[in-house]
């Protein structure tokens, strides 16, 4: 994409105080960082970026929409990344994260951890306007927002203990979320803290955790799309992991019937 972004890049350096000598420097530095980040996408990322886009390539609000279709790919690139790294890191060199593995007393973080570990990653890592706990947004109050010109992005942050499959999600949480895109792009993400077990068997790999789910409301001829994004919580570190005990290979001895 970068001949569309290039552009608009271009024009903000050229806005700048920067020496002209030093300004195509600025420019590489950008393009290289954004080329080394994102060259260190896996293949599921990469293949669940493509679904997503996939599901709502033909949406009126990405497909004819320039502002809708950069917000939605965006934010969701940007999100799939932080979730990328909340698998991978650790509580001892991130304290921020621990509220993704197990506490000591079995108490349960609340979902402002969520939100506010995400808005910080997504302030620092995404372009645009991007603000949390927005109020009078479709008459209620936004966990975090994204602008750009006169539209906008929302998403919904959550945390459940119960039913964390994408159909119960879809159920409990999609009629709130979807409700922010009553006068904006009909294209938004739900990002939920799953706090349903203790990760015993291991932490859930990334392409079971995303997924575009379409919402049809009644009226409507055009859907609404929300992509439901699983952050696992209540992880044990790999070496919590208890070795399951080998069994025995050698055959029961037999007795002999007296």
């Amino acid at each position: 994409e970068a001949t569309t972004a290039r552009p608009s890049v271009v024009a903000l350096i050229e806005q700048t105080k920067i020496p002209a000598e030093s300004k195509s420097e600025m420019l590489a530095a950008i393009e290289d960082s954004q080329s080394l980040h994102l060259n260190s996408m896996g293949a599921s990322e990469v293949d669940i970026f493509n679904g997503c886009i996939q599901a709502v390539s033909n949406h009126p609000d990405f497909k004819d929409n320039p502002n809708g279709k950069i917000l939605f790919r965006v934010v969701l690139l940007w999100t799939l990344r932080f979730l990328n790294s909340r698998l991978e890191m650790t509580k001892g060199h991130a304290p921020s994260v621990a509220y993704l593995f197990e506490t000591d007393d079995g108490t349960l973080p609340n979902e402002a951890d969520l939100q506010i570990d995400y808005h910080q990653f997504m302030f620092s890592a995404s372009s645009g306007s991007i603000e949390i706990e927005v109020s009078n947004v479709g008459g209620g109050r936004a966990d975090v927002r994204f602008k750009l010109g006169g539209e906008r992005l929302v998403v919904e942050v959550k945390r459940e203990d119960a039913d964390c499959s994408f159909d119960g999600l879809e159920r409990s949480y999609a009629a709130q979320a979807s409700d922010y895109q009553n006068v904006s792009i009909r294209l938004g993400l739900l990002l939920v803290l799953d706090q349903t077990e203790v990760r015993k068997s291991g932490t859930p790999h990334i392409s079971t955790l995303v997924h575009p789910a379409r919402i049809v409301r009644q009226g409507e001829t055009d859907p609404r799309w929300l992509v439901i994004v699983k952050v696992p919580g209540r992880r044990l570190r790999p070496s919590d992991h208890k070795k399951s005990k080998k069994t025995s290979t050698k055959r029961p001895t037999s007795r002999r019937r007296k």
